[in-house]
């Protein structure tokens, strides 16, 4: 009992604030940490989003660093256990922090960091991150902003042992200006948050006619696992969601407009029920429709 108590003990002297992480392998040389379908809060110190390690003969390349320094510490000492690889890449898919705030620890561990060049653009290098806000101050320890060593703004391939990685941004804006996905060909999709399953997407920096856009031309590539920024699903179905829910967005808030429904009152007009029992349905889906109105609106005139 001695024993086992010291290394907990241990343990949260290395760590502060235990994730206990889980990795899952999704395909043959594709590890994922899997967030939860809820906010940020104190007590799940920011795991709301999905981090993934792809193994190749080169090292590994990791989609999205996650939210903390901590984060990322864990969930490579979990790699490490699986596979003990370096990690010569590491690339953000957009600017939310929930996705990329592990960029200092990969760092410090000679990783490459490539992300859109929006990021740096968007994000103060002092800047109080919604991350920094919400988690504890022990949760956030040696977490800082550490931008990508190599901006993307359109597309760019990288080659790690045998494996060839296409990163490419399918809109100017579309759920943020600057999304990338990183494309395996005739394998595996890695979308970020243009895909989201398991919860309610968000549309706050977004556009809706960018974002469908996207959703086209992710659902013309040849791939056979998709891995989006929030959900489990990683099937074709991964898609249905999104697309379900973006599409009767915009046919909804487009018929308030044509009914001149005002700003004021189109959230009592547009409900999209059909999704209420998705989580957090409550927290974003007027938000959503206020965000839609705005854009369309614009559109119109």
């Amino acid at each position: 009992m001695k024993i086992v108590i010291g290394l907990i003990f241990i343990g949260s002297l290395l760590y502060g604030f235990d994730y206990h992480l889980k990795p899952v392998q999704v395909d043959k040389n594709v590890t994922c940490f899997f967030g939860k379908s809820e906010p940020v809060t104190k007590e799940n110190g920011g795991e709301i989003a999905n981090s993934c390690y792809v193994a190749t003969i080169g090292g590994y390349v990791v989609i999205d660093s996650g939210p903390t320094y901590s984060f990322a510490r864990q969930a490579y000492t979990a790699m490490q256990k699986l596979s003990p690889l370096d990690v010569q890449y590491v690339i953000n898919t957009h600017k939310h922090d929930d996705h990329w705030l592990g960029n200092g620890f990969y760092k410090s561990i000679g990783a490459k960091i490539i992300g859109p060049v929006t990021l740096k653009n968007s994000v103060g290098k002092d800047e109080i991150t919604r991350m920094q806000r919400v988690v504890s101050a022990e949760t956030f320890a040696k977490t800082n902003i550490v931008y990508p060593d190599i901006d993307i703004e359109k597309t760019k391939n990288i080659k790690v042992g045998h494996t060839s990685f296409e990163i490419r941004q399918l809109s100017k804006k579309a759920h943020t200006a600057g999304d990338l996905i990183i494309y395996i060909p005739h394998k595996i999709i890695f979308t970020g948050d243009l895909v989201f399953n398991g919860r309610l997407l968000s549309l706050r920096d977004g556009d809706i006619n960018g974002w469908l856009e996207a959703l086209d031309k992710i659902e013309a590539l040849d791939w056979k696992v998709l891995v989006s920024g929030h959900g489990r699903l990683t099937d074709r179905s991964a898609l249905d969601m999104t697309r379900n829910y973006l599409t009767d967005l915009k046919k909804s808030v487009k018929k308030a407009l044509d009914e001149d429904v005002e700003l004021g009152e189109v959230t009592q007009k547009v409900k999209l029920e059909k999704y209420k029992d998705i989580p957090m349905y409550k927290l974003l889906n007027n938000l959503n429709i206020l965000k839609a109105y705005q854009l369309l609106e614009f559109e119109e005139e």
